[in-house]
């Protein structure tokens, strides 16, 4: 629920003009304390700073999904929000005609949910 639509992004979104070889990479790593950090990237069209700066900071304010035009990503923050607390990081780099990178990191177990600790295999 939280690979698909950020995937989805980079076809739609990313690759909507791009001439060449579209390429998403999916690089899943064990983190500190047993953390899972997920980093989907593509090197579809990019953004632009001044809308990626807007976008990053509309999506980190809780309850503003009707109220932006990136419904896919407002849901992955809100579902890692409901899931994690402030629990969970999540960034987006990207440089415009380049590439986009959309990182988030999880912690073992969402709070309340495992009631012995819980790590990620490897």
């Amino acid at each position: 629920m939280v690979l698909q639509p950020l995937i989805e992004n980079s076809i739609q979104h990313g690759f909507c003009q791009k001439k060449g070889p579209c390429i998403i990479l999916i690089q899943g790593q064990k983190g500190q304390e047993g953390s899972l950090s997920l980093t989907i990237t593509d090197n579809g069209l990019g953004m632009e700073p001044k809308a990626l700066a807007n976008l990053q900071s509309t999506l980190m304010e809780e309850g503003n999904a009707a109220q932006n035009e990136h419904i896919g990503l407002d849901n992955v923050v809100q579902r890692l929000r409901l899931f994690y607390g402030e629990g969970f990081q999540f960034s987006i780099r990207s440089v415009q005609g380049h590439y986009m990178a959309v990182h988030f990191r999880i912690p073992y177990s969402p709070p309340g949910i495992c009631p012995t600790p819980c790590s990620f295999p490897g």
